[in-house]
């Protein structure tokens, strides 16, 4: 299996954060890269992920790197940062989580790699 990264989308609500929607990106270099560019690598994930996302990454057979998370209001950091082909999808995770957001569920997207 090549590289991955993925990226899942969590909101919070009722007391806990809940998974919303996983994506994946095959243009790991590339991600990793505007990552670093605006400083949102290396933070490791937070400890009150949700209970499905948690019990995904337990029991995820690859070795997961990269572990990092971003809250909704630093994916504009990332558009600076950006080759056009990533903006677009940074562009399509900030309506979402904005979507979130407006129905007064705060959101985040947690972030890590597989090889």
């Amino acid at each position: 299996m090549s590289a991955l990264v993925f990226v899942a989308c969590e909101s919070y609500g009722e007391g806990a954060w809940r998974l919303e929607a996983h994506f994946h990106l095959a243009a790991v270099r590339d991600f990793l890269t505007v990552l670093a560019s605006a400083g949102i690598s290396g933070r490791g994930h937070p400890p009150d992920l949700s209970v499905t996302l948690e019990a995904e990454l337990l029991f995820e057979e690859e070795v997961i790197a990269v572990p990092t998370y971003l809250a909704a209001s630093e994916l504009g950091r990332l558009l600076g940062h950006a080759p056009p082909e990533l903006a677009a999808q940074f562009r399509a995770w900030h309506a979402l989580t904005r979507a979130f957001e407006g129905m007064g569920r705060p959101a985040r997207l947690i972030v890590w790699q597989i090889e």
